[in-house]
């Protein structure tokens, strides 16, 4: 019986291991479902990684094989560059993505320059090219900080806190948080301030509040005016999120709920923080200042 060379059908697994890659990467940027019309969303820039794994593969596994039946330098070179890159890719689409803060919804829990890791097993995984989530475990709770696609523009990248789950009533009125009747208690913890988005400092209060036994802080400007008393239940496969810069943050009291499948992971913890000191590249004192280094490595609460 002839044996078979192993090496003849190396560009089988190359090809197919990139293309499986691809398919996958590609599946996590387009929903095919009624909330986007039974269409295909806009491309982003790693959807468009997925289209080049998927045809890199395709041409590897039809074309292939005399390249990879061949003993080369070249060919060891990109057998390891190939591999750690789709372990990369693979850990990036359905474990962890790196993401950084660009505004200050979030203050004080979130400051501006800061960037985190979102943990993608937290809720699962969505069903490639569908709406359908996977969860695992018992799914989002009330006071995670979650990382989701904008619902008017999927995409951008939010980061909010939950606050209600579905089937929840949510009341704010006042500045005062009421979920399913009970009010969310806060304690003032006194003065807080810093430098809006514009240049201009901001002084608002800062409190601590508890949901569902999480802890956290918040800020509430008192002299701005707490607008119109709001009212609204959580529709099913929906969640309200709100930022913790209470007065200065768009979210779900302005354009609605979160669909369930735009859920991306929830934000666990920091590993970079840097403010905007401005930095003189010939001065390392510079660098070290910019810094945050009191927030590197902490988790999100």
């Amino acid at each position: 019986m002839q044996e078979v060379n192993p090496k003849s059908r190396r560009h089988l697994l190359h090809g197919g291991f990139l293309l499986v890659v691809g398919l996958f990467i590609l599946g996590s940027y387009i929903s095919i479902g009624p909330d986007v019309g039974g269409g295909v969303e806009e491309f982003q820039v790693g959807a468009g990684v997925g289209v080049f794994l998927v045809l890199l593969g395709s041409v590897i596994v039809w074309g292939g094989k005399d390249f990879f039946s061949r003993n080369s330098t070249t060919l060891e070179y990109y057998e390891s560059i190939v591999i750690a890159l789709g372990i990369a890719l693979t850990a990036r689409t359905f474990a962890f993505e790196p993401f950084k803060i660009p505004s200050g919804s979030m203050i004080p829990t979130l400051l501006v320059g800061d960037y985190l890791f979102v943990n993608k097993f937290s809720y699962g995984y969505r069903i490639p090219y569908t709406q359908k989530r996977v969860f695992m475990g018992a799914g989002p709770h009330r006071g995670d900080v979650v990382v989701f696609e904008f619902p008017n523009d999927p995409t951008k990248d939010y980061i909010k806190r939950i606050i209600g789950l579905p089937g929840d009533e949510i009341v704010y009125q006042e500045k005062q948080l009421y979920v399913n009747g009970t009010h969310i208690a806060r304690t003032e913890l006194g003065p807080y301030e810093y430098f809006g988005e514009s240049g201009i400092r901001q002084y608002t209060t800062q409190f601590s509040e508890v949901i569902d036994g999480k802890p956290h802080t918040l800020l509430v400007d008192k002299m701005t005016f707490g607008g119109m008393p709001m009212r609204t239940v959580v529709p099913e496969g929906r969640y309200f999120v709100m930022g913790d810069n209470r007065d200065n943050s768009n979210d779900s009291r302005y354009w609605g709920f979160v669909p369930e499948y735009r859920l991306v992971g929830r934000a666990v913890a920091l590993f970079w923080s840097r403010n905007d000191n401005p930095i003189t590249w010939w001065n390392p004192i510079s660098w070290w200042n910019s810094v945050r280094w009191g927030r590197l490595f902490t988790s999100i609460q």
